[in-house]
């Protein structure tokens, strides 16, 4: 990428220039630890804003487009320079300069799946330049695209920018009834990453200890007070003490309901519960559809995509 926009390489070509420039300030995102580790949070799943208080974005813009150059100003070409480390580019990653087939050692070129088909030009690469084609997490295209996705969006887990309350809490307990918002999970260890207090506060929590806000919830077999029924409301947070979904209906009622009275839309993100079927307990899914007849939740679980059938009580949000 780097060779292919070199402004040596496409003298007066202002978008070849721009391009270089881009490139040029990624490496600088990966030469820095920090900025690096800003962008994966950020833009680690999507490429695109939705992080932390304030805007979103730390760097200002969308992509790559106003990120800074080599600090500030400075000339691409010096960046250009450490991926290399002599004067000629060409050379340094093609192994002896544009001339005498040195083209031909990009045996990888013809299947490029993500960067990671380069075979051909790992050795003539300096250290830098693999860190960049083999290790940039957030950019489209590249190598860590999958695994990122993966942390940030796995399958039946919470959606980012979901809205959740805290409970439950012991060590950290003063942040108990507050909400936030997931910025990702991270599936080998369990947790989602929650914004709390605007942005200030950030916590890896449990599954166990949140609870998503969910609108256009339906309330069903209530018996005692059936003028309740069929009216819709939302999920506002999770009483642990009683086991209910704190509900506030569209006119305004507040009440706790069991997850056995509260009908969840299509598309919810849930954890089985309750079921005799130990193996099921605590496995993420979807709800797919809600079959009335019989009172069931179609639940797509993860990761294995087999399709449930399970009670209302069965599932928690």
């Amino acid at each position: 990428m780097a060779v292919k926009y070199h402004p040596d390489k496409n003298p007066d070509d202002k978008a070849a220039e721009e391009r270089f420039k881009e490139i040029s300030a990624a490496y600088t995102i990966l030469s820095d630890p920090q900025k690096k580790k800003d962008y994966d949070l950020y833009y680690g799943d999507s490429g695109g804003g939705g992080g932390g208080g304030g805007g979103g974005n730390p760097f200002g813009g969308g992509g790559f487009q106003s990120f800074p150059t080599n600090g500030g100003g400075g000339d691409p070409r010096d960046i250009f320079k450490a991926f290399f480390g002599d004067e000629d580019p060409f050379a340094s990653m093609f192994g002896g300069g544009m001339g005498g087939g040195g083209m031909g050692g990009m045996g990888g070129m013809g299947g490029m799946g993500g960067m990671g088909g380069m075979g051909g030009m790992g050795g003539g690469m300096s250290p830098e330049m693999k860190m960049m084609f083999g290790g940039l997490n957030g950019m489209s295209g590249f190598g860590g695209t999958h695994q990122h996705q993966r942390l940030a969006n796995p399958a039946g887990a919470i959606k980012r920018n979901t809205m959740v309350y805290v409970s439950g809490l012991q060590s950290a307990h003063q942040h108990n009834g507050k909400t936030g918002k997931v910025l990702k999970f991270d599936e080998t260890k369990e947790r989602y990453t929650i914004e709390l207090d605007n942005g200030s506060t950030r916590l890896g929590l449990k599954q166990s200890n949140i609870t998503q806000i969910v609108k256009n919830i339906i309330v069903t077999g209530i018996e005692s007070r059936p003028e309740f029924n069929g009216q819709h409301g939302t999920i506002r947070g999770w009483q642990s003490d009683s086991g209910r979904y704190a509900v506030q209906l569209n006119s305004g009622q507040a009440m706790g309901l069991l997850p056995a009275k509260v009908r969840l839309p299509m598309g919810t993100r849930v954890t089985l519960q309750g079921l005799s079927s130990e193996q099921h307990n605590g496995v993420r899914g979807e709800i797919l559809r809600y079959d009335a007849e019989h009172g069931r939740y179609i639940v797509k679980t993860a990761p294995s995509g087999s399709n449930l059938k399970v009670k209302l009580e069965n599932v928690k949000v």
